[in-house]
């Protein structure tokens, strides 16, 4: 998810966007969908969901589009506000079916309760939570391929493989199709880059006493599991 893009400078500090209640609604124009430039086009924003699904009803029912979607609105907290395709890199944020209770429990969840996405300085839409491409368990759901620390809504979150249950993909960076990294103490780094000076330290936590666990549904086959969206361990 997310556009590919030359990758931001960095280090880039992250920072937690959180859904503010609006919604926006897109098309993919006819024929365009996977194409090179054939992103989605905004309909509009809209105060509920239900408001924005009518439009795209609308708009499909014109026969002009392959297909529509419909995803919360995020706002960082300098105000700005993006649709999750559009959030600059740095962004953390938890994805739209996680958000909703129908279809919650079918995300992978960190110890705070969390399904975590962060994206990267190309653009890629990491799912930190998620199971890397390279994961050495890739039967087991106990294990995060990638073990996160601190606090994700401070934007205070540490990415590596100490911390909780892991395997052996790599040493906690991710590799995207252009970028390859960490995200230390907040930041965004280059594989081989520096954290600034003065960074905060993230301090690790014990899972929070009845915080959901992700298990999947019974007779998911396993190329659907949500968990695969991410990268290459590294």
């Amino acid at each position: 998810m997310g556009s590919i893009k030359p990758p931001v400078p960095c280090p880039i500090k992250c920072a937690w966007a959180e859904a503010c209640g609006k919604w926006e609604a897109h098309y993919w124009p006819k024929d365009t969908r996977g194409r090179a430039g054939g992103g989605p086009v905004a309909i509009g924003v809209f105060g509920t969901k239900a408001e924005a699904k009518a439009a795209t009803d609308a708009h499909w029912a014109s026969g002009d589009c392959d297909s529509t979607s419909v995803g919360p609105v995020y706002r960082l907290p300098d105000g700005r506000e993006f649709a999750s395709q559009d959030l600059p890199p740095g962004s953390l944020y938890e994805p739209c079916l996680s958000l909703e209770k129908e279809t919650a429990d079918f995300y992978p969840k960190g110890p705070d309760g969390l399904t975590v996405y962060a994206v990267c300085p190309d653009g890629t839409h990491w799912c930190i939570d998620g199971r890397a491409n390279n994961c050495t368990l890739p039967n087991d759901d106990v294990h995060r391929c990638w073990v996160r620390t601190g606090d994700a809504r401070a934007g205070n979150l540490d990415v590596g493989k100490v911390g909780g249950p892991t395997c052996a993909a790599g040493a906690g960076s991710i590799q995207t199709g252009a970028w390859h990294g960490f995200l230390h103490q907040g930041y965004f780094v280059e594989h081989d880059g520096q954290i600034p000076r003065g960074a905060p330290v993230a301090a690790a936590w014990a899972p929070r006493p009845g915080a959901p666990v992700w298990v999947p549904p019974p007779g998911s086959p396993d190329r659907r599991d949500p968990r695969r969206v991410g990268g290459w361990g590294s």
